[in-house]
């Protein structure tokens, strides 16, 4: 892990949990509005799904590699296809179209309310609180919050993690092509100034 930085994979599950909730709230707060700016929110929401999911797959691949990983078995081995799935769907309808010409008619918004639908079935609160004790007792050797963010494509395959997901330089470029086709930084400025101080917050801890 990235000694100058103070938050590890776990620590960004968690913090990503608050964040998609707030995101989630506002796009279903606003069925109408400036176009650009929804297209901007659905993509801000599908980038931290994305990130969220690399975050847990490096816990599990952390606990695994432990001494004695039996008594985690439930943990490693939970099916993670339905998030996997929801996102697939939501990054399909999204890829290689700008926010502003994003279709976000009912087809999306089914999309996103599935999406939103896993995510909040998708309970971590039993998760994170035993990988945090093993994170003390066992020494969980977890990569930095900025690792994985900068290796978090959003378009996963719904069975698994594919090759692209395993092989470090690949990933990254995979990665970084993954984020700009969907999230320009340009367009960052259309999204609510609340979700913009909220992540903001959550990566002030991160090394750059």
């Amino acid at each position: 892990m990235n000694g100058k930085d103070t938050v590890d994979s776990l620590d960004l599950l968690v913090a990503e949990k608050a964040l998609l909730s707030l995101a989630f709230e506002l796009w279903d707060a606003e069925t109408t509005g400036d176009p650009t700016r929804r297209g901007m929110e659905a993509k801000f929401i599908i980038r931290h799904l994305a990130i969220r999911e690399a975050a847990r797959v490096d816990v599990v691949r952390a606990l695994s590699s432990l001494d004695h990983p039996d008594g985690f078995a439930a943990l490693i081995n939970s099916d993670r296809r339905p998030m996997r799935d929801a996102l697939f769907e939501a990054t399909r309808m999204t890829g290689g179209t700008s926010a502003a010409q994003l279709n976000v008619g009912q087809p999306f918004r089914q999309a996103m309310q599935h999406a939103r639908t896993v995510f909040e079935s998708d309970s971590e609160d039993g998760f994170t609180s035993i990988c945090d004790d093993a994170r003390a007792e066992q020494g969980l050797k977890l990569h930095s919050a900025t690792y994985i963010r900068r290796r978090a494509p959003a378009r996963l395959n719904p069975s698994g993690p594919r090759w692209y997901e395993r092989i470090g330089l690949i990933r990254v470029i995979h990665a970084r092509y993954d984020f700009w086709r969907r999230s320009p930084t340009l367009q960052r400025r259309y999204l609510p100034e609340s979700l913009r101080s909220a992540e903001r917050a959550m990566f002030a801890g991160h090394a750059e």
